[in-house]
């Protein structure tokens, strides 16, 4: 759904598109990283749980450590000069970028910030567990299936943080961070499969993993190469004033969720 998102920023937001402008080598990686994260968890759910201690699985472990480990390297990466993209786009952007951010902050004390965003971050954390709830509910009544909720419903409600902050960021344009954000919020959110194993009692959480749920996870990794394929390539051409790896995202998508919701109702494609 994020993936989607930001294709859906692309369209309303950029005027090309929004890979053109996002040339940091950086962001390969952090793509590169979610689809490693992502296959782990794949890799995980077909072979199955071996090891497991105090109900927490090995995977999810390995899974949360790697997540950490890929932590260290974007740190190393982006202070690194390995290579860097050629015929920039805008090369005032960075410039204008900058000072934008610099008048900002400058109004807010780091007392402020601190308290914005404690206040807001369990804001976020009360609302998702109402979301859960509801989404849970939803799905039992409609019969939809929880699978098809939790990719379609819970997925845009728990996504529209990551679509403000990337909106904020395209409008200040920093192209780069639209795009980091939503490869590492993605990134965090695989890795919280540790956190979801701690709390489920009744056996490891890859153990209780579904079709559907699989599904979602490789159709992840397919969107997240598309746009790292418009990141290496940096072609600005577009449809409709959106990228073309965008205009691929979104069709992909909605083809997936159609997908989805025969697995999730047991129904053959």
């Amino acid at each position: 759904m994020q993936m989607a998102i930001l294709a859906l920023i692309d369209l309303a937001m950029v005027q090309g598109a929004l890979t053109f402008f996002a040339p940091q080598p950086v962001l390969i990686l952090g793509g590169v990283i979610l689809v490693t994260l992502l296959a782990l968890v794949l890799a995980g759910t077909a072979v199955g749980q071996v090891v497991s201690l105090f109900g927490i699985g090995l995977w999810s472990v390995l899974l949360f450590g790697a997540y950490l480990f890929s932590l260290y390297l974007l740190q190393r990466y982006e202070r690194q000069d390995y290579w860097r993209a050629v015929s920039l786009p805008h090369e005032l952007i960075a410039g204008t970028t900058e000072q934008k951010q610099q008048e900002h902050l400058h109004r807010l004390s780091i007392k402020r910030i601190f308290l914005y965003f404690a206040a807001n971050s369990f804001a976020v954390l009360v609302a998702g567990w109402i979301l859960a709830q509801v989404a849970d509910a939803i799905g039992m009544q409609t019969e939809l299936g929880g699978s098809f909720i939790g990719a379609a419903l819970l997925a845009l409600a728990t996504s529209l943080p990551e679509a403000i902050t990337t909106i904020s960021a395209v409008r200040l344009g920093a192209f780069d961070l639209a795009v980091s954000n939503i490869f590492g919020s993605n990134s965090l959110t695989v890795a919280l499969f540790f956190i979801a194993d701690i709390f489920y009692r009744q056996r490891t959480i890859f153990a209780a993993m579904d079709r559907p749920s699989m599904f979602m996870g490789a159709l992840a990794i397919v969107l997240t190469c598309i746009y790292l394929w418009g990141l290496l390539e940096r072609d600005n051409q577009t449809v409709y004033r959106m990228g073309v790896d965008s205009v691929v995202v979104v069709g992909i998508y909605l083809g997936g969720l159609m997908i989805l919701y025969l697995l999730s109702n047991g129904l053959s494609l």
